[in-house]
């Protein structure tokens, strides 16, 4: 009978040992698979958070990119100048730097290009600051500073094409404000200067000096005559991008820097 008992005895004990080390061994399994779980959620937490901060969301994408209103307008006004500017003034005075700027924006707003952006602002903003000062000062005081906008005064044009002609004023902030949206390319410099060394020679064959596109007859409303025509032109090719183009190209490399 006592014999009976310690069996019993050991049996209770060794089960009651059994559960312990399961209960014990289950909480373990429980710890480590919690320890797991939170392991994981941090892990993706810092990957989602890392993506975030690398990968712009859509919406910030959208603001990213140029209005699509405004791709259309620009377009829309370009189809009606260019009909009339050629009727009016012929193809040559397509060769003027603002009027390729006016044409190469097309592309730039579509394709949203900073290096045609950053070309056409070599180009364009210097001469169109000059434009505008003319401009507005002869508006105020009736005083011509340069004669480079005599013709918006020139009451045999009709006046809704003199009106085509102050896209003078919206050209430069725009192409400031896509500078500030896309970004300034240091490529535009050499690119710029080589559509200059082909644009110049091409305006000093097809215009004339009544024209002047793009001053290659001479400075002013006078036909210069101090040097040889092509030597003068020659000049020129080397005066924009040392004069007009590099002081440009300094200045917007350091407000519009795209690193």
């Amino acid at each position: 009978m006592s014999q009976l008992r310690l069996w019993y005895a050991d049996e209770v004990y060794a089960n009651l040992v059994l559960q312990i080390r399961w209960r014990v061994n289950l909480a373990k399994a429980i710890q480590a698979c919690s320890s797991a779980a939170r392991l994981c959620n941090t892990i993706s937490s810092q990957r989602s958070s890392a993506v975030s901060t690398q990968t712009p969301t859509r919406k910030e994408a959208a603001t990213a990119m140029i209005p699509l209103w405004l791709k259309i307008a620009y377009n829309l006004f370009v189809c009606v100048l260019v009909p009339i500017y050629w009727r009016q003034y012929g193809p040559a005075n397509f060769l003027w730097f603002s009027d390729i700027a006016l044409l190469a924006l097309v592309a730039a707003l579509w394709l949203e290009s900073p290096l045609l952006v950053s070309m056409m602002a070599l180009a364009v903003l210097l001469p169109e600051l000059a434009w505008n000062v003319d401009y507005f000062f002869r508006l105020a005081t009736g005083v011509s500073l340069i004669g480079l906008t005599n013709y918006m005064f020139d009451t045999s044009i009709p006046w809704f094409i003199r009106g085509l002609s102050l896209f003078h004023v919206a050209l430069p902030i725009l192409l400031i404000w896509m500078l500030h949206r896309l970004g300034y390319d240091r490529r535009a410099l050499l690119w710029q200067t080589i559509v200059a060394a082909v644009v110049l020679p091409l305006s000093y064959l097809f215009s004339n000096p009544r024209d002047n596109v793009n001053w290659v007859y001479g400075f002013g409303e006078q036909q210069q005559t101090m040097i040889p025509g092509p030597l003068f032109v020659l000049c020129l090719m080397v005066m924009f991008p040392l004069v007009v183009y590099l002081p440009m190209h300094l200045l917007l490399d350091r407000l519009f820097d795209r690193s």
